[in-house]
């Protein structure tokens, strides 16, 4: 007797990660469709990332100079271990190597200052989903722990404020932080607010790697702006002090939201690299 429910219902949970986008996830179903919606997007863009740079490169151990994996916020997190377990298992790599290639790979934005809102999944899920991922997260943390033991002795207060796996929970900021050579704010006061309260703890251990990054909105205003000063009565619309106020930030000499490659001629400092964004809008990818 032909059930068809059960005959096609591996298909329908498979094309459930592409129908059913930011699912609620106040329940465990609801996480569990989100944290395979997360690994699958970010699982692929690494992959695809890695096996463009090995078309026209040999050695993996030099990744980094060529590709870099922005990760928006804690979501793209994943990549971290992923990317770990592509050049462990792959391609052979030791635990040193592997780690020395993602933590020159990948960069960390933050945008949130609440503690509450950083992302945070149960190890249960966690661990039942992604088991090898789990793996390379424990020993991420069995490592960043000893340095934090090793650092500052008999500090056990630290070490539960900076762990990755604490009470039950995989906390992915964290993660990203400690995987990571670049840490921003969007915001010079949201930066200053990560360093000397939300993530005091990892700034004073790694200073080096917190910088902040003012997001677009505040160009686009200052576009806005000349837009408004240079049509006839508008000083109507200028009457806000924060908008005449607001200093004139220079125009890049190319327009990066209409050209393909996004190269040099707009941004010096990120030379000869295109940039491309993966179809999940939390991981942000740059290669040449």
């Amino acid at each position: 007797k032909g059930d068809y429910q059960k005959a096609v219902e591996q298909e329908n949970l498979a094309r459930n990660i592409c129908d059913v986008l930011y699912p609620n996830d106040n329940h465990y179903t609801g996480k569990e469709l989100r944290l395979k919606q997360q690994y699958f997007f970010i699982s692929a863009s690494v992959q695809r990332a890695i096996k463009k740079y090995k078309r026209n490169h040999d050695d993996v151990r030099k990744l980094y100079e060529k590709v870099v994996f922005q990760l928006n916020d804690t979501h793209p997190t994943v990549a971290v271990p992923e990317l770990m377990r592509i050049l462990l298992d792959d391609e052979g790599l030791t635990w040193e190597e592997a780690w020395e290639v993602t933590t020159r790979t990948c960069a960390y934005t933050n945008h949130t200052i609440m503690s509450e809102a950083l992302e945070k999944w149960p190890i249960d899920l966690f661990s039942k989903l992604l088991p090898r991922i789990y793996q390379i997260v424990e020993e991420i943390n069995r490592r960043f722990e000893a340095q934090i033991r090793h650092l500052y002795p008999g500090d056990e207060r630290k070490v539960e404020k900076m762990a990755i796996l604490y009470n039950g929970q995989v906390r992915m900021a964290h993660l990203a932080i400690v995987g990571s050579f670049s840490v921003n704010g969007v915001a010079r006061l949201h930066t200053e607010i990560l360093k000397n309260q939300e993530l005091k703890h990892f700034y004073e251990m790694m200073p080096q790697k917190f910088n902040n990054k003012t997001t677009a909105t505040r160009c686009w205003l200052t576009g806005l702006q000349r837009s408004w000063a240079a049509t006839p009565g508008s000083q109507t619309c200028l009457r806000s002090r924060a908008l005449r106020s607001m200093p004139t930030i220079p125009r890049p000499r190319k327009n990066l939201w209409r050209s393909s490659t996004r190269t040099s001629s707009a941004w010096p400092n990120i030379s000869r690299r295109t940039t491309a964004s993966t179809w999940i809008p939390t991981l942000f990818l740059t290669c040449r």
